[in-house]
């Protein structure tokens, strides 16, 4: 008994510490999105110079 709760006690910290990770994941990509969205208005060096209407 006391080895299967270890076990589960074990695989509780395993999956509490794959979340943190995920979420710490989840925010690098959020502010990833953020400095794209905030390129997104700026024209960039190596754009089309003219614009064919």
């Amino acid at each position: 008994m006391a080895a299967l709760h270890t076990h589960a006690y074990n695989e509780a910290q395993h999956a509490r510490a794959w979340v943190a990770a995920l979420e710490r994941e989840c925010e690098r990509l959020r502010g990833v999105i953020r400095v794209y969205e905030k390129a997104q208005g700026q024209p960039a060096a190596n754009g089309a110079v003219f614009h064919l209407v």
